[in-house]
Protein backbone atom coordinates (compact mmCIF):
# COMPACT_ATOMS: atom_id res chain seq x y z
CA UNK A 1 0.00 0.00 0.00
CA UNK A 2 2.88 2.53 0.60
CA UNK A 3 4.89 1.95 -2.73
CA UNK A 4 1.54 2.29 -4.35
CA UNK A 5 0.67 5.53 -2.50
CA UNK A 6 4.44 6.72 -3.30
CA UNK A 7 3.82 6.13 -6.70
CA UNK A 8 1.02 7.83 -7.22
CA UNK A 9 2.56 10.81 -5.24
CA UNK A 10 5.29 10.61 -7.86
CA UNK A 11 3.16 10.62 -10.77
CA UNK A 12 1.37 13.45 -9.64
CA UNK A 13 4.41 15.67 -8.99
CA UNK A 14 5.65 14.69 -12.49
CA UNK A 15 2.75 15.96 -14.21
CA UNK A 16 2.72 19.03 -12.09
CA UNK A 17 6.27 19.81 -13.00
CA UNK A 18 5.72 18.89 -16.79
CA UNK A 19 8.45 16.79 -16.24
CA UNK A 20 6.12 13.91 -18.53
CA UNK A 21 5.49 16.45 -21.25
CA UNK A 22 6.04 16.28 -24.52
CA UNK A 23 9.03 18.16 -26.49
CA UNK A 24 7.32 20.48 -29.51
CA UNK A 25 7.75 18.59 -32.63
CA UNK A 26 7.53 19.67 -36.21
CA UNK A 27 3.97 18.60 -37.72
CA UNK A 28 5.12 19.49 -41.38
CA UNK A 29 6.77 22.34 -43.46
CA UNK A 30 7.52 23.27 -47.31
CA UNK A 31 9.75 25.65 -48.96
CA UNK A 32 9.42 27.16 -52.37
CA UNK A 33 10.47 30.22 -54.60
CA UNK A 34 8.78 33.36 -55.85
CA UNK A 35 8.25 36.42 -57.83
CA UNK A 36 5.94 39.11 -57.08
CA UNK A 37 3.46 41.02 -59.38
CA UNK A 38 2.72 44.56 -58.27
CA UNK A 39 4.97 43.68 -54.83
CA UNK A 40 2.62 41.03 -53.84
CA UNK A 41 3.80 37.27 -54.15
CA UNK A 42 1.88 33.98 -52.84
CA UNK A 43 3.73 31.23 -50.86
CA UNK A 44 1.94 27.51 -50.34
CA UNK A 45 1.52 26.78 -46.54
CA UNK A 46 2.05 23.03 -45.55
CA UNK A 47 -0.45 20.41 -46.45
CA UNK A 48 -1.29 19.61 -42.84
CA UNK A 49 -1.88 22.45 -39.77
CA UNK A 50 -3.97 21.51 -36.57
CA UNK A 51 -5.65 24.24 -34.68
CA UNK A 52 -2.98 25.71 -32.24
CA UNK A 53 0.41 24.93 -33.77
CA UNK A 54 2.82 27.26 -34.29
CA UNK A 55 3.75 28.43 -37.74
CA UNK A 56 7.03 30.09 -38.37
CA UNK A 57 7.81 31.59 -42.03
CA UNK A 58 10.97 32.14 -42.83
CA UNK A 59 11.37 34.95 -45.87
CA UNK A 60 14.66 35.65 -47.81
CA UNK A 61 14.18 39.26 -50.46
CA UNK A 62 16.88 38.78 -53.87
CA UNK A 63 16.13 42.78 -53.14
CA UNK A 64 16.77 45.25 -50.61
CA UNK A 65 13.15 46.15 -48.75
CA UNK A 66 12.28 47.90 -45.22
CA UNK A 67 9.56 45.33 -44.68
CA UNK A 68 7.66 42.47 -45.62
CA UNK A 69 4.03 41.84 -44.57
CA UNK A 70 2.36 38.33 -44.70
CA UNK A 71 -1.41 39.29 -45.24
CA UNK A 72 -4.25 38.50 -42.50
CA UNK A 73 -6.39 35.97 -44.00
CA UNK A 74 -5.12 33.24 -41.53
CA UNK A 75 -4.36 36.21 -38.64
CA UNK A 76 -2.04 38.55 -38.09
CA UNK A 77 1.81 37.42 -38.13
CA UNK A 78 3.66 38.56 -35.29
CA UNK A 79 6.95 39.85 -36.63
CA UNK A 80 9.88 38.33 -34.23
CA UNK A 81 13.13 39.35 -36.29
CA UNK A 82 13.79 41.52 -39.46
CA UNK A 83 16.99 42.65 -41.41
CA UNK A 84 17.28 45.35 -44.30
CA UNK A 85 20.69 44.29 -45.94
CA UNK A 86 22.01 46.37 -48.91
CA UNK A 87 21.25 44.22 -51.17
CA UNK A 88 18.54 42.10 -50.07
CA UNK A 89 15.96 41.41 -46.62
CA UNK A 90 15.36 38.66 -44.22
CA UNK A 91 12.14 37.80 -42.14
CA UNK A 92 11.05 35.23 -39.44
CA UNK A 93 7.29 35.63 -38.07
CA UNK A 94 5.07 33.16 -36.30
CA UNK A 95 1.36 32.98 -36.40
CA UNK A 96 -0.86 30.56 -34.02
CA UNK A 97 -2.79 28.45 -36.48
CA UNK A 98 -6.88 28.11 -36.99
CA UNK A 99 -6.75 25.18 -38.52
CA UNK A 100 -7.84 26.01 -41.63
CA UNK A 101 -4.66 26.69 -43.62
CA UNK A 102 -3.78 23.23 -44.63
CA UNK A 103 -2.32 23.99 -48.52
CA UNK A 104 -3.56 27.21 -48.32
CA UNK A 105 -2.32 30.28 -50.02
CA UNK A 106 -0.57 33.53 -47.95
CA UNK A 107 -0.20 36.23 -49.80
CA UNK A 108 3.15 38.57 -49.19
CA UNK A 109 3.59 41.99 -49.70
CA UNK A 110 6.69 43.86 -50.46
CA UNK A 111 7.56 47.16 -50.75
CA UNK A 112 8.41 47.09 -54.42
CA UNK A 113 8.58 43.94 -56.92
CA UNK A 114 11.21 40.92 -55.87
CA UNK A 115 12.72 37.47 -56.37
CA UNK A 116 12.06 35.54 -52.64
CA UNK A 117 12.40 32.43 -51.26
CA UNK A 118 10.49 31.00 -48.32
CA UNK A 119 10.75 28.63 -45.84
CA UNK A 120 7.88 27.06 -43.03
CA UNK A 121 7.52 24.80 -40.41
CA UNK A 122 4.78 24.23 -38.50
CA UNK A 123 5.12 22.84 -34.68
CA UNK A 124 2.65 20.68 -32.54
CA UNK A 125 2.49 20.24 -28.62
CA UNK A 126 4.17 23.90 -27.77
CA UNK A 127 2.88 26.35 -24.96
CA UNK A 128 -0.09 27.62 -27.10
CA UNK A 129 0.82 31.06 -26.78
CA UNK A 130 3.31 33.49 -28.15
CA UNK A 131 4.61 34.19 -24.77
CA UNK A 132 6.05 31.00 -25.05
CA UNK A 133 8.65 32.02 -28.20
CA UNK A 134 11.70 33.89 -27.96
CA UNK A 135 14.04 34.74 -30.27
CA UNK A 136 17.77 36.32 -30.94
CA UNK A 137 19.40 37.45 -34.49
CA UNK A 138 22.84 37.92 -35.43
CA UNK A 139 23.39 39.62 -39.00
CA UNK A 140 25.51 40.03 -42.20
CA UNK A 141 26.25 42.99 -44.04
CA UNK A 142 29.45 41.97 -44.61
CA UNK A 143 29.00 38.58 -46.71
CA UNK A 144 29.49 35.33 -45.04
CA UNK A 145 29.40 31.63 -45.76
CA UNK A 146 29.00 30.50 -42.21
CA UNK A 147 26.25 32.77 -40.82
CA UNK A 148 25.83 31.71 -37.03
CA UNK A 149 22.97 31.80 -35.02
CA UNK A 150 23.37 33.37 -31.41
CA UNK A 151 23.21 31.85 -27.78
CA UNK A 152 19.94 32.26 -26.52
CA UNK A 153 18.88 31.65 -22.90
CA UNK A 154 14.80 32.21 -22.61
CA UNK A 155 13.88 34.83 -19.97
CA UNK A 156 10.57 33.46 -19.15
CA UNK A 157 11.60 30.18 -18.56
CA UNK A 158 14.44 27.50 -17.04
CA UNK A 159 15.33 23.71 -18.39
CA UNK A 160 12.18 22.48 -19.95
CA UNK A 161 11.37 20.68 -22.92
CA UNK A 162 12.30 23.13 -24.82
CA UNK A 163 12.44 23.09 -28.39
CA UNK A 164 15.10 24.88 -30.18
CA UNK A 165 14.84 26.10 -33.70
CA UNK A 166 17.56 27.84 -36.52
CA UNK A 167 16.30 29.61 -39.35
CA UNK A 168 18.68 31.43 -42.48
CA UNK A 169 18.23 33.77 -45.09
CA UNK A 170 18.83 36.34 -47.38
CA UNK A 171 19.66 37.44 -50.89
CA UNK A 172 20.91 35.26 -53.58
CA UNK A 173 20.67 31.72 -54.03
CA UNK A 174 22.41 29.94 -50.79
CA UNK A 175 22.05 25.98 -50.34
CA UNK A 176 23.66 24.42 -46.94
CA UNK A 177 26.09 22.27 -47.34
CA UNK A 178 26.32 21.35 -43.74
CA UNK A 179 23.43 22.13 -40.82
CA UNK A 180 24.60 23.25 -37.18
CA UNK A 181 25.49 20.44 -35.09
CA UNK A 182 22.18 18.82 -34.06
CA UNK A 183 20.24 20.19 -36.52
CA UNK A 184 20.30 17.59 -39.02
CA UNK A 185 17.52 15.22 -38.51
CA UNK A 186 14.55 16.58 -36.62
CA UNK A 187 12.87 18.83 -39.44
CA UNK A 188 15.07 20.80 -42.48
CA UNK A 189 12.67 23.36 -44.99
CA UNK A 190 15.17 25.10 -47.23
CA UNK A 191 15.46 26.32 -50.63
CA UNK A 192 17.57 28.50 -52.78
CA UNK A 193 15.57 30.27 -55.79
CA UNK A 194 17.22 33.12 -58.49
CA UNK A 195 17.54 35.41 -56.46
CA UNK A 196 17.33 34.58 -52.40
CA UNK A 197 17.16 31.58 -49.87
CA UNK A 198 15.55 30.46 -46.92
CA UNK A 199 16.01 27.47 -44.60
CA UNK A 200 14.74 26.40 -40.97
CA UNK A 201 15.41 23.33 -38.69
CA UNK A 202 14.71 22.42 -35.28
CA UNK A 203 17.12 20.42 -33.02
CA UNK A 204 17.11 16.82 -31.71
CA UNK A 205 15.34 16.64 -28.33
CA UNK A 206 17.92 17.60 -25.32
CA UNK A 207 16.34 19.33 -22.47
CA UNK A 208 18.69 22.77 -22.50
CA UNK A 209 18.39 25.79 -20.46
CA UNK A 210 19.95 27.84 -23.19
CA UNK A 211 21.51 26.93 -26.59
CA UNK A 212 24.41 27.94 -28.67
CA UNK A 213 23.78 26.83 -31.98
CA UNK A 214 27.06 26.46 -34.21
CA UNK A 215 26.88 28.00 -37.73
CA UNK A 216 25.40 27.20 -41.56
CA UNK A 217 27.82 26.25 -44.15
CA UNK A 218 26.57 27.49 -46.86
CA UNK A 219 28.23 27.11 -50.74
CA UNK A 220 28.96 30.41 -51.07
CA UNK A 221 28.90 34.00 -49.03
CA UNK A 222 25.88 35.59 -48.89
CA UNK A 223 24.37 38.70 -46.56
CA UNK A 224 21.57 37.87 -44.47
CA UNK A 225 20.30 37.09 -41.14
CA UNK A 226 20.95 33.96 -39.09
CA UNK A 227 18.25 33.58 -36.08
CA UNK A 228 17.72 31.48 -32.88
CA UNK A 229 14.18 30.29 -31.66
CA UNK A 230 13.57 28.50 -28.46
CA UNK A 231 9.57 27.39 -28.24
CA UNK A 232 8.34 26.58 -24.78
CA UNK A 233 6.73 23.14 -24.05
Amino acid sequence: MFVRKLLAGLVLLLLASGSWAAFPAVRSGTSGNGTTTSSVGSITLPATINSGDLLILVIGSGTTVASITPDTTHGTWTQKEFYQASDGASYVGVLIAEGDEDSASLNITFPTDVGFSYAIMAVQDWYGDLAGVETAEQTYSSTTSSPNPPALNPSAWGAEDTAWVVTQSGRRPRDVTAWPTNYATAGNFYTDGGQAHAHISMRDNLQLESEDPGAFALENSTTGMAVTMAIRP
